[in-house]
């Protein structure tokens, strides 16, 4: 069985979900997501909401996975 492509979900959107997927595509799968698929917690600065927008919309999207919306 040869996996080429994941689909992501999880916690701590700037940290574990980040690296996770930023890794996967460095290793050259096809990463997936859904939109609103990680979450998060308040930051000092940012609302989750903040973090999980920015995540999505400005480095993810078309870089490092495709949304499936």
């Amino acid at each position: 069985m040869s996996v080429k492509s994941i689909e992501f979900c999880g916690a701590q959107t700037e940290f574990c979900v980040n690296t996770t997927l930023v890794f996967a595509h460095g290793l050259g799968y096809q990463n997936w997501m859904q939109r609103g698929a990680s979450s998060t917690f308040d930051s000092k600065w940012l609302s989750a909401k903040e973090i999980i927008d920015f995540y999505e919309k400005h480095l993810w999207d078309e870089r490092f996975l495709q949304f499936l919306d």
